[in-house]
This record gives structure tokens, sequence and C-alpha cells, in this order.
């Protein structure tokens, strides 16, 4: 009997020391967890971070999004900075972390919602596309936008849908979305616009290129610009490096687009030292010879009818 009364008295103890633990805080390694945000209740005058939780994984294990908030010290328009949606892109990742540690509250009217880091799994696989299986294969979030949360959906279609209405689009006035160029690849700064209004985005910032260009449905940006958000795709440069040049100059930029909006003074923005070439056509230059290309051009050259912009060898290095 005096067995029985001390296993009754122990487990009576452990019972509320049991349910303090089971009750877990909203937060992972002390930054709070959330699953919908709403800027404008965010207290004024201070930064906010947080992990949104974007979807499950397989292992019913959260997705986890970085999300910076920076709340001006005056009311204002929202801006909506993105990065990394495709997970090998990460120069413009390096513009939003330098943007939160420089701005001054103080300073600013508004807000800046920035996400710098839209696809988790992507990145940790070093993946373009949302590879929630490894490595391989995976949805292209940039086209599945803004997603789907039906019987049958993909976990892309549910990732996508609870970063589109629970944390982007209710969070912006104007957007621009970083990427860069693709593997193999190397653009200039370079912006898709396919509004009057994202072009004025465009033209504040100062890319190098501005292609107008209806888009395709499916993006971030052609989605926010017919759901009333003017929006641009920002290109910057090449993939899996963090250029110095172009995370500078997309800071920059951004900083000239604040003052546009009127969230900044604008003697707090740089001035732009380019004068971006507009064009609506995009032309590959290809060889009818296979081989190995060295060109003879560099990004923004300009170039003229007839110009030679490369030479082609075959394997032995012999001029084809």
């Amino acid at each position: 009997m005096r067995w029985t009364l001390g296993v009754m008295a122990a487990l009576a103890l452990a019972v509320p020391v049991t349910a303090q633990q089971a009750a877990p805080a909203d937060q992972l390694d002390g930054t709070p967890v959330i699953d919908k945000l709403d800027a404008a209740a965010l207290p004024a005058g201070a930064i906010h971070r947080f992990w949104f939780r974007a979807g499950d994984s397989a292992l019913a294990q959260a997705w986890y999004v970085p999300v910076v908030v920076v709340r001006g010290a005056k009311p204002g328009p929202r801006l909506l900075l993105t990065a990394g949606i495709h997970g090998d892109e990460l120069s413009g990742i390096a513009v939003l972390h330098r943007l939160a540690r420089e701005l001054d509250l103080k300073a600013i009217s508004g807000s800046l919602v920035m996400v710098p880091g839209l696809n988790t799994p992507g990145l940790n696989n070093s993946t373009r596309n949302f590879t929630p299986r490894g490595g391989t294969g995976g949805d292209n979030m940039n086209r599945v936008m803004p997603g789907k949360d039906a019987p049958g959906s993909s976990l892309a279609d549910i990732y996508a849908h609870n970063l589109w209405h629970r944390l982007m689009r209710p969070n912006a006035d104007q957007m621009v979305d970083l990427h860069t160029q693709s593997r193999g690849t190397a653009y200039n700064l370079y912006a898709f616009v396919s509004s009057p209004e994202a072009r004025a985005i465009a033209e504040a910032i100062a890319p190098d290129t501005i292609r107008l260009d209806p888009g395709q449905r499916g993006t971030v940006e052609n989605e926010m610009v017919p759901s009333g958000v003017p929006a641009i795709t920002l290109e910057l440069g090449a993939p899996e490096v963090w250029d110095e040049a172009m995370i500078s100059r997309g800071q920059q930029g951004i900083a000239r687009l604040m003052a546009k909006m009127g969230m900044i003074d604008a003697a707090r923005a740089p001035a732009a030292t380019t004068t971006p070439f507009v064009a609506n056509n995009q032309v590959e230059v290809r060889s009818p010879h296979g081989g190995w290309a060295q060109l003879h051009v560099r990004l923004n050259d300009r170039v003229t009818k007839d110009q030679p912009v490369a030479t082609i060898t075959d394997a032995f290095g012999r001029v084809r």
C-alpha cells in the first residue's frame, strides 16, 4: 500500500510539470512563429522579425519562411520585397538583409515588408524549384501563384497559397520580386514590367535594362499587377553567388523607390548613374555550329549589325 501511494503521489506531482512542458511557445530560436501577417497592426518605429509557417513537409514538420517588417515611425505606404523564390538565386536575399540592418527607423514613413527567402526547400537544396522531397524535380514556385488550397492540391500549391493569401498580398501597396538569372546565364540589372505603374517602379530603381513584357500568369509579378498592386521582377546578375556590385545597386535602387513612394526623404537616396535601355523584345543570338564559345562582348555592350560577338571552336580548339 505504501508503494502504491508513493507511485500515485509521484504521478500526481508529475501532471502539472508535464502540462507546462506540453504548452510550446510560438517561437523558434527566440523568433516568433506566425501563420498570418498584418504589418499595419505592428508597433511603429520598430523592426519585427518572424518565422512564417508556410506549410508542412511530408514529415508533418513546418516549412518556415523568414519575414522582416521595418515599421517606420510615421504612417505611409507598404512596400513588399521578396527574394529567393528560386532557391539558387541569392543576391536579392543579401539586398533585403542589408536594408534591414541599415535603414533608419526614425526616417521612414510606412512599412517595408521583406521576405528574404520564399522557397525554403529550394534554398535548402540549392535548387531553382520547390523541392520538398529532395534536390530533383519539383514545381517552379514562380509559376504557381497564387496557389491553391483544396483537396488534392500539391505541396507547392498549398505553400504558395499560404504565402500569397496570408503574407504577401495583404501587406503590399507596391512590390518588387528580386531574382537572378538561372544556372549557366547572367543578366545585367534587368527589370520586367507589365504596366505603366510598374514601369514607374523600374525607372525609380534605374536598372540597366527595362523590358516591357506582358509576362506570364502564375508569377509573383504577373499575379500582383492584375490584383491591383504595381509590381516588377528585378534580376540581379548570376545565380548561386552574392554579387557585391549587384547587391549594392539593388539596395540603392530600392532606396530610390522608397523616396519616390514618400517613404524616405529624397536626400537619403543616392542618385541614379544609369539610364535604362528600354525594349519590348529579346533576341537570342545562336550559332549554326556547336562548340565552345569565346565571347567578344560583355554585358551592357552595345552591338551593331554584323559585329562579331563570339568565336566558336571545336573540341580541339580549331575555329569553326
